[in-house]
C-alpha cells in the first residue's frame, strides 16, 4: 500500500529581478505557478532600465499599482526600487548588506538581483502569514507545464512538474537542473524555513565571510556569479539542493516546449521519477477517469515518454555540468572546485567518451558530438599557499552574520545548524 499524500501546501510566490519580457511570461508563470499553487504573490521591482553585462531593457513602469493590477486577488505586497536606491542601499538595509554593496562595487550585476530577492523576503516575512513553503523566481521565465506541490509525510514535500515527481524535506531546496557550477538563480522552491535562508542570501553576502568563497582567488568569479554564491551559502549552511528538470526557460529564448529546454547530459538521461506511478496531487488526474482505467494508463506512458530537455554543445563537449565525475547519469551534491593543496587543473581539460547509457532520443546532437565534457571547475592560476582552519559548526542562522570569516574545512558541507535555522530577519527602517 502505497502512503497518501497530504493536502496541498500553502505556498508564497516571490517574483523579483529584471521585469524584461513580461507580456510574455505572465502567460505562463500565471497558470503554472501563481494558480497551479494557488499563491499569494509578493514582488519586487526597480525603475533600473539596463544593468552593465545583463540581456535586455527592464520595464520601469512596473509599480505596485500595476502589481495589484496584473496580479489581482493574489497580490499580498510589492515594491518598486528607484534608480537611487539601488546605487544606494543604506536607507534600505543592514550595515553589512551596505558594506558587501560598496565591495561588489556600482557596477556589479551580481548585487541588484540578490538585493531585490533579500527585499521580497523581507516582505514575506513582515505579512507574518506562516507559509508551508516559498517558490521564488525572476520575472524573465517561461514555465512550460504547472507545478503542484503537496505535503509529504510529517514535515516533507512531493513536487510534480510535468512527469518529474521529487520529494524533499524541510531542509532542502529544488532547482532547475540547467546549473552553472552546481546551481540555478532562476526559480528556487522549497520550505519556508530553506528559502528564507536562500533568499536571505545578500546579509550573507559580505566582506567578514569572504564572499562564501572556498578561497579568496574566487572572489572575483563571485561578483558577478549569483550561482555559485547560492551554491555555497547552501553548501556552507548544510542545506540540500535538490536539482531536476522543471521545465523553464528564459523567455528571451521564446522556447515554450520541452525539447527545447537545455538540460545537462546527466539530467537527460537520470530518472526523475522519486514518486510512487499510482501517487497523485491534487487535480493533476481528472476527476472522472478511473485511477486503474486505460486512459489514466495511456496518460502515465505519455507523460513518462514527455522529454525533460535536450543537451547543448559546449565548449569541450556536450554540457555536464555538476554531473558525476564517474560518468554515471546523476548529479554531485555540490560543486567544490579545486581546493588548497590540490594540483591546478589543465587549462583544456580532456574530452570523456560518451557514457554507454547516451540516448538520441531526446534531442541528442549527431555522435561526432557525443563526448560529455567533464564536471565544471574554476581554473586557479595558482595553488593557494595556506590551509583553511577548522571553523567547527555553523552556529546560529538567526544572528546577523553566522558565517564565520575563517575558512572551511574540506568537507564543509557536513556542517550543523544548530538553532534558528532559517528564521526571518525583519529590518526595520
Amino acid at each position: 500500500m502505497f502512503e497518501a499524500v497530504a493536502s496541498r501546501a500553502s505556498v508564497a510566490c516571490c517574483i523579483a529581478g529584471a521585469w524584461r519580457d513580461w507580456e510574455l511570461s505572465w502567460r505562463y508563470i500565471e497558470p503554472n505557478v501563481v494558480e497551479a499553487l494557488n499563491a499569494d504573490v509578493y514582488a519586487v521591482s526597480d525603475t533600473v532600465v539596463r544593468t552593465p553585462g545583463t540581456h535586455g531593457r527592464g520595464d520601469p513602469s512596473f509599480t505596485v499599482e500595476r502589481m495589484r493590477a496584473v496580479f489581482g486577488r493574489r497580490f499580498r505586497a510589492g515594491e518598486q526600487l528607484s534608480v537611487e536606491q539601488m546605487a544606494n542601499v543604506s536607507g534600505l538595509a543592514w550595515p553589512e548588506i551596505v558594506e558587501a554593496q560598496a565591495d561588489l562595487g556600482r557596477l556589479s550585476k551580481a548585487f541588484p538581483y540578490v538585493f531585490k530577492i533579500w527585499r521580497c523576503g523581507q516582505l514575506i516575512a513582515r505579512s507574518r502569514v506562516r507559509y508551508d513553503a516559498i517558490v521564488r523566481l525572476r520575472p524573465d521565465l517561461i514555465p512550460q507545464v504547472p507545478f503542484h506541490l503537496s505535503r509529504w509525510g510529517a514535515d516533507g514535500f512531493e513536487l510534480r512538474v510535468g512527469p518529474v515527481c521529487t520529494r524533499f524535506g524541510e531542509r532542502a531546496v529544488v532547482v532547475h537542473a540547467f546549473t552553472n557550477y552546481c546551481a540555478n538563480d532562476w526559480l528556487a522552491l522549497g520550505s519556508a524555513a530553506a528559502m528564507t535562508l536562500t533568499m536571505d542570501l545578500a546579509r550573507f553576502w559580505t566582506p567578514a565571510s569572504r564572499w562564501l568563497s572556498p578561497d579568496a582567488l574566487l572572489d572575483g568569479t563571485l561578483s558577478s556569479g549569483v550561482e555559485i554564491a547560492h551554491n555555497n551559502l547552501w553548501r556552507r549552511t548544510g542545506t540540500r539542493v535538490v536539482r531536476v528538470p522543471l521545465f523553464v526557460e528564459m523567455a528571451r529564448r521564446r522556447c515554450v516546449r520541452p525539447r527545447c529546454v537545455r538540460m545537462p547530459v546527466w539530467a537527460v538521461h537520470a530518472r526523475h521519477d522519486a514518486c510512487a506511478a499510482t501517487n497523485s496531487t491534487p487535480d493533476s488526474t481528472p476527476a472522472s477517469t478511473p485511477a486503474g482505467g486505460a486512459r489514466a494508463r495511456g496518460a502515465r506512458r505519455a507523460a513518462g515518454a514527455m522529454p525533460v530537455g535536450s543537451t547543448q554543445k559546449a565548449r569541450h563537449g556536450l554540457m555536464n555540468d555538476c554531473g558525476a565525475a564517474d560518468g554515471t547519469p546523476r548529479d554531485e551534491a555540490w560543486f567544490a572546485g579545486p581546493l588548497p593543496g590540490d594540483p591546478a587543473p589543465p587549462s583544456e581539460p580532456a574530452r570523456r567518451a560518451a557514457p554507454a547509457w547516451r540516448s538520441r532520443a531526446r534531442g541528442q546532437p549527431p555522435s561526432g558530438m557525443a563526448a560529455a565534457e567533464p564536471p565544471r571547475q574554476i581554473r586557479l592560476r595558482s595553488v593557494p599557499g595556506w590551509h583553511r582552519p577548522d571553523c567547527g559548526e555553523v552556529g546560529d542562522l538567526g544572528r546577523r552574520d553566522p558565517l564565520p570569516p575563517c575558512k572551511m574545512p574540506r568537507r564543509e558541507h557536513e556542517v550543523r545548524v544548530l538553532r534558528g535555522y532559517g528564521q526571518p530577519l525583519v529590518y526595520e527602517p
